[in-house]
């Protein structure tokens, strides 16, 4: 997941559905996980909703894991590959495995790279900003609830009676004329502004990679 605990939203939860069609984990997962539902767009027309999620993060966490883990046939191995292994055919070289940072290789004959967006992006590690709840004054904030009932992702419970265990209340806040002043007395520390930043959609790959025995 990203530092934001959510999923969906306006092209994303229809990603999400056709990810669930094809009988992918995303959406069942955030179903069990999620502490509130949401449809956006609901003063709009239906071709501009869009189903939004909060999810709580270490449950997602653990149930991904726990469905994974116990997926018959499926090995998992945490490593980084280094380079793919080719082999001389008829006509070109054809992929023999990959190479791994600890030193093992993996024979294999097909190789999935899952780069998602970002192709040779920078990260710059630090902690995401969070707000100790106790420290906030919520009789200014606005109050948004869940759906009742609950859209959920999948496919599979798109049925009377999904519910989910526990939706919790969002809360608002809006910006002002302070605030825009801070953000303004503060680009210079910005790295976006100060340089270009490499970001999404680069040239070159970086990403996942599954080896697929066949």
């Amino acid at each position: 997941m990203s530092c934001n605990p959510s999923f969906g939203g306006i092209g994303k939860g229809h990603l999400m559905r056709e990810i669930d069609a094809l009988d992918g984990l995303c959406a069942k997962i955030c179903d069990k996980s999620a502490i509130q539902f949401r449809v956006l767009n609901r003063s709009k027309g239906p071709a501009v909703w869009g189903i939004r999620a909060q999810i709580d993060r270490d449950m997602y966490k653990k149930n991904m894991q726990d469905v994974v883990s116990s997926t018959p046939g499926l090995e998992m191995m945490e490593d980084s590959v280094e380079d793919i292994m080719l082999q001389p055919s008829s006509s070109c070289q054809r992929v023999a495995g990959v190479h791994l940072a600890s030193g093992k290789s993996l024979k294999c004959k097909a190789v999935v790279i899952t780069t998602g967006t970002f192709l040779n992006g920078k990260i710059y590690i630090g902690t995401p900003p969070r707000i100790d709840e106790r420290t906030v004054d919520f009789r200014y904030l606005e109050r948004q609830f869940g759906d009742k009932p609950p859209i959920p992702f999948s496919f599979l419970n798109l049925k009377d009676g999904f519910q989910c265990e526990r939706q919790v209340p969002c809360f608002l806040t809006q910006t002002n004329a302070a605030t825009h002043k801070i953000v303004a007395d503060n680009l210079h520390l910005n790295r976006h502004i100060l340089e270009e930043v490499t970001g999404p959609r680069s040239d070159s790959v970086t990403g996942i990679f599954y080896c697929i025995s066949l």
